[in-house]
């Protein structure tokens, strides 16, 4: 929670586990944290350097990783698919 709460986020993924800051997170972080759960199980190790190197080429924001993770909690939340 210190962690997070340092870095400004509301949830970290560490492969398939979730932490999140609050003791009851909305269902949209669940989606957003789900889709980088389903990251990390496709990309497995290399999912760590990937997401580094895109934040460090284009930033948090236009990351690659969290357009999709943005994308598929959208999806989830208008209940139009699962968050890929």
């Amino acid at each position: 929670s210190v962690a997070l709460r340092t870095v400004g986020a509301g949830a970290n993924t560490v492969g398939q586990v979730v932490l999140c800051r609050d003791p009851a997170p909305s269902p949209t972080l669940l989606d957003h944290e789900a889709v980088h759960v389903r990251q990390a199980e496709r990309l497995g190790p290399l999912l760590v350097p990937i997401y580094l190197w895109a934040n460090a080429l284009l930033g948090y924001r236009d990351n690659p990783l969290e357009h999709a993770a943005r994308r598929g909690a959208r999806a989830a939340a208008a209940g139009l698919t699962a968050p890929d």
